[in-house]
Parts: structure tokens; C-alpha cells; sequence
């Protein structure tokens, strides 16, 4: 999966949006995708930043039995 763009990249994009450019001229500019740089200008002026969104981080649901198991198997011992 690819990375996530640079804080400093989308703070590039959104600057030159800012100043005057269009969107697509921007994302050409940085060669990223028109698509990319309408979201994040569309993100920043809707919350006045537009970072990344976390990725990852989910839990197996069997995480919570295992901790539950190794609990159970802690008490029985003593």
C-alpha cells in the first residue's frame, strides 16, 4: 500500500492554491493527481488543516479472547 503524502506536500499544493493557482494547475505543478489536490484544498477550507488520516491500527476480534485466555489460564495456576 502506498504512503501517505507528506504534511509539507499537501502544505505546498494548498499555499499554491491559495495564492492564486487553480487545483489542477497545482497538482500538475507537484505532479500529483487533480483528484488529490481537490480534496485536500476542499479539506482545508472546510477545517483549516488537512492532514493525513490515520491508517492501520485495527484489532483482531480474537485479541480480546486471547488476552481473556491467558488471563483465565493466569488465575487457574494459583
Amino acid at each position: 500500500m502506498p504512503r501517505a503524502y507528506s504534511a509539507d506536500m499537501r502544505e505546498r499544493v494548498i499555499a499554491r492554491v491559495e495564492s492564486g493557482a487553480s487545483r489542477r494547475e497545482a497538482a500538475e505543478y507537484y505532479d500529483i493527481s487533480a483528484s488529490t489536490a481537490v480534496i485536500w484544498v476542499k479539506c482545508f477550507r472546510a477545517t483549516g488543516c488537512c492532514s493525513a488520516k490515520p491508517r492501520g491500527g485495527s484489532t483482531s476480534p480474537l485479541e480480546a479472547m486471547r488476552i481473556s485466555c491467558s488471563l483465565w489460564s493466569k488465575s487457574s495456576l494459583t
